[in-house]
């Protein structure tokens, strides 16, 4: 058979998967607003969320084909936008700052890309800085969201749980009850402990974790009993 005809034969089944699975998927209830959320990874992580598996494979199959047809996986592209247009707007704010010595990452890949102006085989340019603060979100939000997923559900399995105290003999706290010991809900806690610690500031720094022992332990155990990566 022709190459093409079976380029063309993938091709037409390939639309055919996609058509049968925009019309029997059921789609999620979302925020109106481009931006629902406040933290940076989740309208990247809602870009996958919101669609099948096979949609995103036809979309690195034929990128082009899914920007010209309309359908609800266009709230992808939505969302990606909207991550893509923050990273752009703190690069243009670092460079603002390009007389002040390099504090964070993105501040020093700039001053990478300035040194490397001359070099025609240079990597660092501003679309690979993009790619590569993509990707650490997408690590970071991945690990961060699944570990808080476990840390929530071994919470509701235990109802109670060995709490750290300064009468204990100082070893970790366990999601595990163990007769005799002090034992509290864990979800309340959890908040005694965020309560005491942050209050109502909101401004939460990465120092803070030296005092919250107790929440630090319940990561740390959910990491240990669970996959996150």
């Amino acid at each position: 058979m022709c190459p093409l005809l079976i380029w063309l034969a993938l091709l037409a089944a390939s639309f055919l998967l996609l058509k049968f699975s925009i019309i029997y998927w059921e789609r999620n209830h979302l925020p109106p607003d481009s931006f629902p959320f406040p933290i940076l990874g989740n309208p990247w992580q809602l870009s996958f969320q919101l669609h099948p598996a096979t949609l995103l494979q036809l979309n690195d199959l034929f990128p082009w084909a899914f920007r010209c047809l309309p359908g609800p996986y266009r709230e992808m592209f939505r969302y990606q936008k909207a991550v893509w247009g923050y990273i752009h707007r703190e690069i243009r704010r670092h460079k603002l700052r390009t007389s002040e010595a390099p504090k964070d990452f993105i501040s020093c890949y700039l001053a990478q890309i300035i040194k490397a102006t001359d070099d025609p085989v240079s990597t660092f340019n501003e679309e690979n800085l993009i790619q590569v603060v993509v990707g650490l979100f997408l690590g970071g939000t991945d690990t961060t969201g699944t570990t808080l997923y476990w840390v929530l559900i071994y919470m509701i399995q235990h109802g109670a749980i060995q709490v750290k105290g300064a009468n204990q003999d100082g070893g970790e706290a366990g999601l595990q009850h163990r007769p005799g010991t002090h034992v509290e809900l864990p979800a309340e806690r959890v908040q005694q402990e965020l309560d005491t610690v942050l209050g109502t500031s909101g401004a939460i720094c990465y120092k803070d974790h030296e005092q919250l022992p107790h929440i630090c332990t319940l990561l740390h155990e959910a990491q240990r009993l669970s996959s996150v990566a």
